[in-house]
């Protein structure tokens, strides 16, 4: 497979004209309102639709952003929500000290290959309407040593949408990074089926990284895809919820799940899932996030908040269906 690595390559934005414009100044325009909107109303809910209340989050003690938690939809759907942690991580690379070259790391799911451990990129470069983003190789290259990664076909690659969905953000966020030549480049993993064994490793290698202030993470994942579609309809089985719209249980659920996350233990957000079998399409990149925690040398040096939830509609009848959709930040102290 290091050979698969050698040959060069740009990944095309396959999704650009359809999940998000490939008009590169309305793009720009699209992202810059929602990221303008995001610092004018941290924490407030005038534009929500789904009603819901999103706590006012204090970061002013929670210590320098490390990563975030970014929905993968189209943007018409999630992009607002994104620009809640992308907001922060623009804030926090402009707010690097050191001059050392500054990478991020994707961790994304897998929805249309059977990946079983984690995948890497051929590709040496990424497109986006807004520039092309390079590939950490060195990077890339030093994971797939272990020897324990599979490498993505073109095809694999371009098909997945998880990673593409981060890459304006990142695009709009580097931008200045970029323009200097202190950009290393993007790190895209793909996170599949991992045993207890496998996710060790997976941490053991991702921690030192982690740790490293020059390395930032982004973690792509929808949250509850609730419908007869996804083969979902959980409800509250709680007589006295028995007359509430589904879409309330449905933010519970979530919540539930992202109080799991902000517990920053592995095995409570294990627990959740097995309790409750919330459809977290990017649980698999959540959970090696929080390995890789407590690889680092978990400890209370971390924190995890939850900025913005949505939902792309909501749920009256088991005829309706939505997808829910989270922005969460990971700070250190």
């Amino acid at each position: 497979s290091a050979t698969a690595a050698a040959s060069s390559w740009k990944r095309r934005a396959s999704h650009a004209g359809s999940w998000y414009t490939d008009n590169a100044s309305v793009l720009e325009k699209q992202l810059t309102d929602w990221l303008a909107n995001a610092s004018k109303s941290s924490g407030s809910n005038e534009d929500n639709n789904d009603g819901a209340s999103d706590p006012v989050v204090d970061m002013r003690d929670c210590g320098s952003l490390k990563a975030i938690i970014s929905p993968h939809a189209g943007y018409r759907y999630s992009g607002s929500v994104a620009a809640y942690s992308y907001r922060l991580l623009a804030q926090a690379i402009d707010s690097l000290s050191s001059n050392a070259p500054v990478r991020v790391f994707i961790l994304a799911p897998s929805h249309h290959y059977r990946l079983n451990g984690c995948a890497l990129s051929s590709a040496d470069c990424l497109a986006t309407p807004l520039g092309d983003l390079a590939v950490d190789l060195a990077t890339v290259s030093a994971l797939n040593s272990a020897g324990k990664f599979e490498i993505l076909s073109r095809n694999c690659d371009e098909a997945e949408h998880s990673v593409e969905m981060q890459l304006p953000y990142v695009a709009m966020a580097t931008a200045k990074l970029r323009a200097s030549g202190r950009f290393a480049g993007v790190v895209p993993i793909l996170v599949g089926q991992c045993s207890p064994a496998q996710t060790a490793f997976y941490a053991d290698l991702l921690a030192p990284h982690l740790l490293d202030p020059a390395s930032l993470f982004v973690v792509s994942s929808d949250f509850c895809h609730w419908g007869r579609r996804f083969r979902y309809t959980w409800r509250d089985p709680d007589p006295q919820r028995a007359g509430e719209p589904i879409w309330q249980g449905i933010e519970r659920l979530d919540r539930l799940g992202m109080r799991a996350i902000e517990s920053l233990e592995a095995g409570q957000f294990a627990d959740y899932l097995d309790n409750f079998g919330n459809t977290i399409c990017g649980r698999k990149p959540i959970a090696l996030l929080l390995s890789t925690l407590a690889a680092a040398g978990g400890g209370n040096r971390w924190t995890m908040r939850f900025l913005r939830y949505a939902q792309s509609s909501k749920c009256f009848s088991e005829e309706d269906s939505s997808v829910s959709y989270a922005a969460g930040a990971l700070f250190s102290r």
